[in-house]
């Protein structure tokens, strides 16, 4: 992210922007030298703005957070770095906040995200969503509005809501699915989420699979005639007829897909009770795209290869509704494609056209 955008410049716009939202005094957000008093610290390497003397919420939740997986060395590693950047919170930071704020700041986290910034207020038990300066809306504009539209329990109620911006309840002793390390424990709750996510859809859309590759095409094309300084789109449009050029002509079905159906999206309360999270992405998509993204790794850093071998070895994928796994696998990078083309527009300016270039290379290397 600090090398993507320039993040010390955004934040204070930010905060200041939607300062009567987030309770805190217009105007009064400035970042300073670490070795200058701040009321906040960034640490960069948790991703996380906190006080001096985080309080024990703040803690716990970055605990939450950082208990990775992995091998006991990388587990004592991660956990010992947490515990020393809490503890000399000024020590371990790049830069500090300054402002003043109604808030009770030692109860207070603030998330930097992709788009957006999140401040977690444990004081109220309230989580508060803004847009980052300059960046465009539609993805926020979605997010509410489905979420606003919904009674299933498992997805997130909004309590407050203005524009580009919204609050909700903090998920209390909740954990995203990808901190739980019971295997037997995780595989049920992923078979629970999936299920629940398809209980959305009321009545499945079909349509041809090249009708849908080519509405895919065109919607990206559309997007990219917008999208300054990139000038690549005949590259997309000839993975476009890559991927239309063996897909068999067949029925698949339309239905509401979340988009970043990944465990960390996925949390489990207090009660055990399945919260899926980030819906900014919703939309009509084939049911393999969510199922792809939650069992073959659609957003593992291991690549787009990694993940296609993941799909041809699926035994689930292979027998879905009767189509060959060939063409399920070309839907499923066509969807990804899109996706990757929304994502580009969702940032301003030329940002994001470096990654969105190297995402069309790795899938036009791809043989299938």
């Amino acid at each position: 992210m600090l090398k993507r955008e320039d993040f010390y410049d955004i934040l204070p716009k930010t905060l200041n922007k939607y300062a009567d939202f987030l309770g805190i005094e217009s105007g009064s957000v400035m970042v300073i030298d670490k070795g200058k008093k701040a009321t906040l610290y960034v640490n960069e390497n948790l991703n996380a703005i906190i006080s001096p003397k985080p309080s024990r919420n703040v803690r716990e939740y970055l605990k939450t957070e950082y208990s990775v997986g992995g091998s006991i060395l990388r587990r004592m590693m991660v956990r010992a770095y947490l515990t020393a950047s809490v503890s000399l919170v000024k020590d371990f930071s790049q830069k500090g906040l300054s402002f003043k704020s109604e808030l009770q700041l030692k109860d207070v986290l603030i998330y930097p995200c992709n788009k957006k910034i999140r401040l977690f207020d444990f004081a109220s038990g309230a989580v508060h969503t803004v847009l980052k300066d300059g960046f465009p809306d539609n993805y926020i504009k979605r997010e509410t509005a489905f979420r606003n539209a919904t009674n299933a329990s498992f997805v997130p109620k909004i309590t407050r809501c203005g524009e580009g911006c919204y609050s909700e309840k903090i998920i209390c002793d909740g954990k995203p699915l990808a901190r739980i390390h019971d295997t037997a424990y995780v595989e049920a709750k992923k078979k629970e989420s999936l299920a629940l996510l398809q209980s959305l859809t009321a009545k499945e859309e079909r349509i041809g699979a090249k009708d849908y590759l080519d509405q895919l095409k065109a919607r990206c094309l559309t997007m990219l005639g917008g999208k300054k300084g990139f000038q690549k789109g005949e590259g997309v449009k000839a993975l476009f007829e890559k991927l239309q050029s063996g897909i068999e002509d067949c029925e698949i079905n339309l239905v509401t897909s979340h988009g970043d159906f990944q465990p960390g999206n996925i949390w489990i309360d207090a009660d055990g009770k399945v919260v899926i999270i980030d819906w900014e992405t919703v939309k009509l998509r084939s049911p393999y795209y969510d199922y792809s993204a939650l069992y073959c790794q659609l957003r593992n850093s291991g690549g787009l290869l990694y993940f296609c071998n993941r799909v041809l070895s699926n035994l689930h994928l292979s027998t879905m509704k009767d189509i060959p796994v060939e063409t399920v696998l070309r839907v499923i990078l066509a969807e990804e494609l899109e996706y990757q083309t929304e994502e580009l527009l969702s940032f301003p300016s030329v940002m994001g056209i470096e990654f969105y270039e190297r995402c069309i290379n790795e899938l036009t290397a791809i043989e299938i």
